[in-house]
Formats: structure tokens, sequence, C-alpha cells
């Protein structure tokens, strides 16, 4: 209905007295149900009824003035059934307010007179003479004193405290009491306050382009002619006026309505007023709804009483839903009416009435999907529009949302399936991932699925991954993109990217890594570090950053290789590999202490790193210490064994550190916490000075690298990575 002050012809003025004016068929209106119930229809006869109102649906209201310049009261929330007036706030609603300004205020004048809201806390000096403050709101009507003959609508708005809002019209007719009248108009289903109801030039197309809707603003509604209520028999005064008027009523039009409203004898009532003209067709209106005819749809009927008929009402009528197509049709399901603005009205218990643009791109691919018997089910929206980008969506029963815009076209998110979840998660449309560019796309290899957004994330679910984005606009993205996909090396992501800075993105079979000095790289989980993801070492790894293997093939070798593994979202990845020398004599058995250094041997287990040596610091998070001429390291069992130390003297077995400095050994080193805490005790006699060092050639127990090997260790390395060392057949199950 529109609601906006305007004048009707006064020949009418006695019939808007005590009801509504506007409605198709519209009489007298049943009793306001119990608040909190929302109407809904009953599918009896194949015929949706109207059974209760909804918590905020303020009813129509008629009062009639007492003359000039005496201010009377028009309580006009009596009818609405709320259950604490006094914590709704009322409004008047004025038609002239510019376009895109808020058109609701506290005062109005208009062609009947002024009115202004007045409250329980309007102070005592602003209230109207005589008067007391209410117990809630109402309205103080003031009759204008040239009041025109015929009645005025005015739109009022009533909010809750939660910011729900709701409107109806008060017709004002001078001359009469001025007692407000309790008819109203049923109210039918509440709108889901969650949800906005599309914007009229926002709505999507079969061709991705939005059609317009207009607003629910009818030029004219037929008006009412008022009965002894819903149930009430008509006189025999009235069937002959009916008769009379039914003289009038062109044969082909009245033969269509009659045999329409035999069709719906048993829902419709008895009729309230003869066949007329409306909006270029018929209306003759019944105690429960009213049958419409016109020339290009045929007579069918509409039951205002029901959900699906105060939808139609409320959305525009004829002027924007178009005439009924066929009659109101159910199954044990649900209900449904089609009419001809290409709109169609479906009702169900749990999700009241909703309206299917069946012209518009959601709409089609809600027709592809089988309609409510398909894969979508029925809506539990409208189609709510002006959303971030332009865009459009609506949801229904089967956990589905169809989004829109102009460059994606319609495309849906399943809202109760995993990927529909993490896109929920993000944001939704406005949020990480952005409108949906494609539907879910399933049967990928190992049982896939994926769907792509439009801010350059695609979400890919596998069963033994999840749902992971991958950020396709991105350097890892690209990188892995360029490995086939899901179906290359990498395999599915089984995490998103993480960090700032350095960024990784694990995947089933390796990562990505990206940082701004080094670009991407991928690391496949595969060889020796990959032994430390899949239980098969021996020896732990205490979930150290950096793991480095060194690894003889046999005993009695001293040829060894040296792979570095370092830790990144939990798993270890290869990051570089090279040969390494160890004792001379090579690996003792796990357990078996490695002795003195005169036997030549390297013990073998894992071992941490907390500190550093060398002549020169090639840059370490490591402790470092500056070798000097005094530099010892103890070998002689006592207080000094397996420790660092300074003496300007030397005695065998201790090592004189900077002489092996000078022979090129220890230029650079790391102490390998053999024997020594924080792994274990000191045990005297079990093995002493067990370092990584360079100069790469067979050792007296040690790893031996290249210097720059050993540099970039140490650029690295940080307290608490770990060197596991041995022979490979005891190293790895």
């Amino acid at each position: 209905m529109k609601i906006s002050a305007l004048r009707i012809p006064a020949a009418l003025a006695a019939c808007l007295a005590v009801v509504l004016a506007g409605a198709p068929g519209a009489s007298a209106a049943p009793p306001s149900p119990a608040p909190g119930v929302a109407t809904a229809p009953t599918a009896t006869g194949g015929t949706a009824t109207a059974t209760a109102a909804a918590p905020l649906a303020p009813v129509d209201d008629a009062v009639a003035t007492a003359g000039p310049g005496r201010t009377v009261a028009v309580d006009v929330l009596a009818n609405d059934e709320l259950l604490d007036p006094a914590r709704v706030r009322l409004l008047l609603v004025d038609p002239s307010a510019p376009r895109g300004e808020d058109p609701l205020a506290d005062e109005l004048r208009t062609d009947a007179g002024s009115l202004r809201v007045v409250t329980p806390g309007t102070a005592p000096a602003e209230l109207p003479e005589g008067w007391l403050p209410p117990e809630h709101p109402v309205l103080a009507l003031t009759p204008a004193e040239d009041a025109p003959a015929g009645a005025v609508e005015v739109g009022y708005a009533v909010q809750d405290a939660a910011g729900g809002e709701a409107r109806a019209v008060l017709t004002v007719t001078p001359g009469r009491s001025s007692a407000p009248s309790a008819a109203a108009e049923p109210t039918g289903e509440a709108e889901p306050t969650s949800e906005a109801e599309p914007t009229a030039s926002t709505e999507p197309t079969s061709e991705a382009e939005p059609t317009g809707e207009a607003s629910a603003a009818p030029a004219s509604e037929p008006t009412a002619d008022p009965s002894d209520g819903p149930t009430a028999e008509p006189s025999a005064g009235s069937r002959a006026a009916a008769a009379e008027a039914a003289a009038d009523v062109p044969v082909e039009v009245r033969q269509a309505l009659e045999a329409a409203a035999a069709r719906v004898a048993a829902r419709s009532g008895e009729p309230t007023a003869g066949m007329r003209p409306w909006k270029g067709g018929w209306e003759w209106p019944h105690q429960n709804g009213v049958v419409l005819w016109h020339e290009a749809h045929g007579a069918h009927y509409v039951q205002l009483r029901g959900a699906i008929g105060q939808k139609w009402l409320r959305s525009g009528d004829a002027d924007v839903l178009g005439w009924p197509l066929g009659d109101e049709a159910c199954a044990p399901t649900g209900c449904r009416q089609a009419f001809s603005g290409h709109r169609t009205i479906y009702w169900t218990s749990s999700t009241g009435a909703h309206t299917v643009n069946t012209r518009g791109a959601i709409g089609h691919k809600w027709i592809l999907g089988g309609r409510e018997s398909g894969l979508y089910g029925y809506p539990t929206t409208d189609e709510v529009c002006g959303m971030a980008g332009g865009g459009c969506r609506q949801s229904f029963t089967g956990h589905r949302t169809i989004y829109w815009t102009s460059s994606t076209g319609a495309r849906t998110v399943n809202t109760r399936g995993a990927i529909g979840h993490k896109w929920i998660l993000g944001g939704r449309t406005a949020g990480l991932y952005g409108y949906p560019t494609t539907d879910e796309v399933c049967g990928l290899v190992g049982g896939g699925c994926r769907q792509s957004f439009t801010k350059a994330h695609t979400i890919y679910w596998s069963p033994g991954t999840g749902a992971r984005a991958v950020k396709t606009g991105g350097a890892i993205g690209q990188r892995w993109i360029g490995t086939g996909r899901e179906r290359g090396s990498l395999g599915y992501p089984v995490t998103d990217e993480v960090g700032t800075g350095t960024v990784h993105q694990k995947f089933q079979r390796g990562l990505v890594t990206w940082s701004r000095s080094a670009g991407s790289r991928t690391h496949l989980f595969r060889g020796e570090c990959q032994n430390l993801n899949n239980g098969r070492s021996v020896q732990p790894t205490r979930n150290a950053g950096r793991v480095s293997l060194t690894i003889a093939e046999g005993y009695g070798r001293s040829e060894a290789t040296f792979v570095n593994c370092v830790r990144i979202g939990g798993s270890y990845v290869e990051e570089w590999r090279t040969s390494a020398y160890v004792g001379a004599s090579g690996f003792k058995r796990p357990g078996v202490p490695s002795g003195h250094t005169q036997y030549l041997y390297s013990p073998q287990g894992s071992y941490s790193v907390t500190e550093s040596f060398g002549v020169y610091n090639p840059g370490t998070a490591l402790p470092y210490r500056p070798l000097n001429p005094n530099s010892r390291w103890g070998g002689r069992l006592g207080t000094l064994y397996n420790k660092y130390f300074e003496s300007t003297g030397y005695t065998w077995p201790d090592e004189n550190m900077w002489y092996f400095a000078q022979s090129g050994d220890y230029r650079l080193g790391v102490v390998i916490n053999y024997n020594r805490p924080p792994d274990s005790p000191i045990v005297q006699g079990n093995g002493f000075a067990i370092f990584l060092h360079a100069n790469k050639k067979p050792t007296a127990g040690c790893i031996a690298l290249h210097e720059h090997e050993v540099a970039r260790y140490m650029r690295t390395a940080r307290p608490g990575d770990r060197i596991i060392m041995g022979v490979r057949s005891d190293l790895f199950r």
C-alpha cells in the first residue's frame, strides 16, 4: 500500500471512517491474532489462509474528526497487539521529504490538519490543553479549518527497541466521531527482519542485467464496502445491489468471475460486494479474498487472508507482481501462486511467503535447479539487492544461496558445505573472498571440489585436507598453478597462506614459500627430510626449527651426506645439501660412546647446537666466541673435560683450538652438544670436542664441511637447532 498523504473523492469518505481503503475486495478485517505468531497459509482445499499476525505489524486505522480547532487523541497503537506499547517509537511519514532524506518526523501538516506524536515523556508544557501524559505514544490531531470533504491518508511508522520497523496508514475523515476505528486490514506473514527487500533498480535478469521492480505503491486501489465481518451472510438488500451491479458487467467477464468463484467457493466465503472494474480489469470481493479478471490472464482467486495474498498486497499487488495466472496451488510441502509480472510467491510453514522473480537471473538459476522440489528447495528470503558491488542474493531451504552481480552472473554457494562455511567465515561477499565466480565444481582428483571467487581466491576441498583457500593471484598461488594445481607435484592445499614477511602455504606433498628477498620457492616433501615428518626417523627432532642430517651409508666409512632440513608450518623440508666427512673410523653404533679422539670415531645420535666459535663471525644467531692464542678445549679427565677454557700452556689430549684455527679446521665451528649439557651430563671418558667445522676431510670424530658451507649453516642456525648423525640403516626405520 502506498504510504503518503492523498485526497480521495468525498463520496467514499463514509466508507473510510471505519475500514481500510485500498486492498482488493477488502472488508472488515478479522480480529488481530496473538503477537509473536507469524501468519501462515493452511493447505485446506488447496488454499493458504491467514491465521495470525506478526509481532511488529501495525494495522491500518481510520478516524473521523470532530470539527476545526478541537485537538483529539488518535491511539493508532491500540489495535496493534503490541506486548508493551510504551516501549515502541511512533513516527509520521512525510511524503514530501526529498529523495534520500529520512521521511520520518514527529510532526506533520496535512490537508486534514496537523498531527504530532505525544509520548509519556512529553513535557507538560508541550501537551495539548487539558491533556495528561499518555501511557504510550499517541497522535494529537488538530483538524484544519479548510479540511477537504474527502478522506486523507497519513502514513505512520512503528519502531521497536531492536531496530525493527513497520508502517501502516491512518485515514482521516472530517466531520465524524473522533474515536479511532479498530477495524484493520489482515497483516499476513511477517517479513524476516534480517533480510531487506530487493531495491528497485538492482534485480538480476536472466541476461545478467538488473530488471527494475517498482516500489509497492499502486497508483489506485479498489475501495472496500464495509460488511458485518468475515463470516457475515450478505443481506437480501446487498444481494439485490450486487445483482443490479452485475447487470452492467460484460457477459464474458461475469461468466469467468462466476466460474472462478465456484472453483474456490469452499474457501472464499460469500461475496461482500458486486463485480466492479479495477486497474484495467475486474474484481469481485469475497469474505476471504477477491476474484480477479484480466483480459490477458482470465479469472483467478487471491486469498487475501492468507500469507500468499498478504505478500501480494504488501508487494504492490497487480501494479508490481501482476495479475494472478492461476489459483493458489498447494502440495504437502507448501503452496504457491504465480502472477503475470514474472513473479511467483511460495509459502511453507517454516519459511513463510517469499517471492521468486522467475524472469531474473537468480530465479532462472533456481528454475534450472528443479524449483522447490529440486536442489535449492523453497525460498527463505525474497531477492535482496543493493549489496556491495551492486550484487543481489536469495536464500533457499536447501542450504543454498544464489548470488548475482553484473560481472559474475548468478552463482550458488552451498552454505552448509565445507567450502561455503569457509567462505562465510571469510566475511561472505564483502570479506576476504568476494562474490562467487563459479558454482562448486566437484569430481576433481581424489574426490575433491573447488569454487572460485572474485577476489582472486579459489577454495579447494578434499576428504583428506578439508577446505583451504589458494590465493590464485599471488606468487604462491601462481607457483602452485605452475606445478599443475591439485593434479600436480604438490597436490591439494593443506593450509591457507600463513605468515607475514616470509609467507608459506603447505600442500599435500610440499610447501611453497615466499619472501621479498627470495621470491617464491617450492619445497617437496621427499628425501631424508620427509623421514622427520612421517615417523621414520629413529632419532628425535624435539621440534627444532632446523635439523641437519649427517648420513653415512655404512659403518667404517667417513664419507657422508649433509642435509639441511628447515621446519616450516610444522613440516621439515630440505633447504640445501652437500657432501661431508666424519671421523676417519666412521660412526660408532647407536648408544656406544665415541671415546677418545685418538680412535677417530664419531658418535651416533641427535644433538643440539647452542654456541659457535671461529676467527670471524659470519653473522650467526648462535652465541659466538672469537678464538685467541689461549683458546683450549678440555680432553684430560677432570673438571675441564669437554669444556672450553683458556690457558697459556698446552697439555695433550687437550685441544689447542688456536692451532687448529690456523690450520683451517677451526676458522669457523659450531659446538655439537655430545656428552655435555644441555643434552646430557658430562661422562668422563665418553668423548669430547665434537664439532661441525671447516676443512672438509676425514676428522677425529667431528663433521667437516667447506668453510663457506659452515658459514652458510651458521647464518641460519638458532640455539636449539639439532644435528642428527649416524649410519642410514640405523637412523631411519
